[in-house]
């Protein structure tokens, strides 16, 4: 069985990896299918220039090596950038300060961390090799934070600036390699066109948007990645009437989690889940090829969007997904149990072990150094097999309300790892999303 996702962003792309070669647990990369009032797209041409633009009003939380690596001196420096044509809409807001700006921009580069927070960029702070054009886009600042006169802007997704050479966009893997691309005029010509006036939290206003778009623009909606924007675009929307946006899970809540590797090494850490999936997976090629009766019917499995902690309290913060020490990640549950009696349920799911925080490995010592790295093993080990036998982990609901998980890794016939969990309190975020800190 062939199972996809409905995906709650517009277009993922890979990212690349972390400096030291290990593969990044955090990959942020997407073409929007929305536009932000403050985002600016632009063709543009590298410049070799750099100067320091401070931190301005970004908060970061972070904590290193971030993806670009530890190398450099570019923390809050940018990068000049000369701006060819930029986008009407920016136009109207920009065009007269960008004109007595030489008609150039700074683009200041940040990172992230494997938890995805947001970090300093210490890399080399021109990014970009002077004489590159394409389409360059970032986050207008305020005016109180430009860098002197020039305009600025931050760009937190430097690996994919500018569009179509950034090293990020360089190994993108779409379904079908056969399809043209678009250049970076086209995908500037795509995104000049969306609208102002819609609400960016206006999923279905912005898909009937784009769904004309493509119809009178059929050439160009045929072109990679836009093809795959619009396709996902109509699966967010398709989302909101499928039938899995109105499960409450089962094992949604709080949960204690201990990791046990043999003969007694253990590692103890706490999860708290959203209430309802933010993703499910189906028996179908692709998400933006399902209709709106197929995403109707119950789903083969789900996804709980889950925030991770070394400690119980962390997960009480206003500003959880800021806050050292923890990850983000999710618990699986196949919908339908596999075995159901008066005293019990049970279903097939898995449990986090990739989200389990590297802090918690570092303040183990000679137990963490062997508890690390598992979790790469357990991916690997899950995602050789099929969809269905993907789902290791039992879940088990008893008459008592009490709800337990255990999931284990065997390679060759010898025990890894064992982890048990089990649900300390119904207390779950509400929704299906972590609510993040302003």
């Amino acid at each position: 069985m062939t199972c996809t996702r409905l995906l709650s962003l517009s277009l993922l792309i890979a990212a690349p990896g972390h400096a030291s070669g290990a593969a990044p647990r955090c990959s942020r990369a997407y073409f929007p299918s929305r536009r932000a009032p403050d985002l600016v797209w632009f063709l543009g041409r590298a410049l070799p220039d750099t100067l320091y633009a401070g931190p301005g009003p970004v908060r970061t939380s972070g904590e290193g090596p971030g993806h670009a690596g530890p190398f450099g001196t570019g923390a809050f420096r940018g990068q000049l950038v000369s701006v060819e044509r930029l986008d009407p809409q920016a136009e109207r807001q920009l065009g007269s300060a960008l004109r007595a700006a030489g008609n150039r921009v700074v683009l200041v580069a940040w990172d992230y961390d494997a938890a995805c927070r947001r970090m300093a960029r210490v890399a080399r702070a021109d990014w970009i090799r002077p004489g590159t054009g394409g389409l360059y886009e970032g986050v207008l600042r305020p005016r109180e934070f430009w860098a002197g006169d020039l305009p600025t802007l931050d760009v937190f997704t430097p690996e994919l600036v500018p569009y179509p050479s950034g090293p990020g966009l360089a190994i993108r893997r779409f379904r079908d390699s056969t399809i043209q691309s678009a250049s970076a005029e086209q995908m500037f010509e795509y995104l000049s066109a969306m609208p102002s006036g819609l609400r960016l939290n206006d999923i279905d206003g912005w898909d009937a948007w784009l769904q004309r778009w493509a119809r009178d623009h059929a050439e160009l909606a045929g072109l990679s990645p836009i093809r795959e924007v619009v396709g996902l675009s109509h699966g967010e929307a398709l989302r909101r009437a499928a039938s899995y946006h109105r499960i409450r899970s089962p094992i949604a809540g709080t949960w204690r989690l201990v990791m046990t590797i043999p003969p007694g090494d253990s590692v103890v850490f706490f999860a708290r889940t959203a209430e309802t999936p933010i993703s499910a997976a189906y028996d179908s090629l692709r998400s933006f090829q399902l209709g709106e009766d197929a995403v109707r019917r119950p789903p083969f499995s789900y996804d709980l969007y889950a925030r991770f902690a070394a400690e119980r309290a962390s997960l009480d913060s206003a500003h959880a997904m800021d806050d050292a020490g923890t990850a983000e990640g999710y618990f699986e549950l196949a919908t339908a149990p596999l075995f159901e009696s008066r005293d019990s349920t049970v279903w097939r799911g898995g449990l986090p072990v990739h989200a389990i925080p590297r802090q918690l490995f570092k303040s183990q010592g000679a137990a963490g150094l062997r508890l690390e790295g598992m979790d790469s093993l357990w991916l690997k080990d899950r995602f050789s097999r099929r969809e269905g036998a993907r789902f290791q982990a039992r879940f088990v609901l008893t008459r008592d309300g009490r709800m337990r998980g255990e999931d284990r890794l065997v390679l060759n016939g010898v025990p890894l790892f064992t982890i048990r969990a089990e649900r300390i309190e119904a207390r779950r975020y509400p929704g299906e999303m972590v609510p993040r800190g302003p």
